[in-house]
């Protein structure tokens, strides 16, 4: 008897973008290094704006 495993995905996801321009630039660079695959936008937060851009 064959046992099939079925094929799992990890998805890491930064919280408070938009938080702060340094958390911005740390996200944005998780991102570009590959170890992020979503962001949540804190859309009230003060560096909304600078995250957007």
């Amino acid at each position: 008897m064959t046992t099939q495993r079925a094929a799992r995905a990890l998805i890491f996801t930064a919280d408070d973008f938009g938080l702060h321009p340094r958390v911005n630039a740390a996200v944005e660079r998780a991102h570009r290094d590959g170890v992020l695959n979503a962001a949540s936008l804190m859309v009230g937060a003060p560096a909304a704006q600078d995250a957007i851009e």
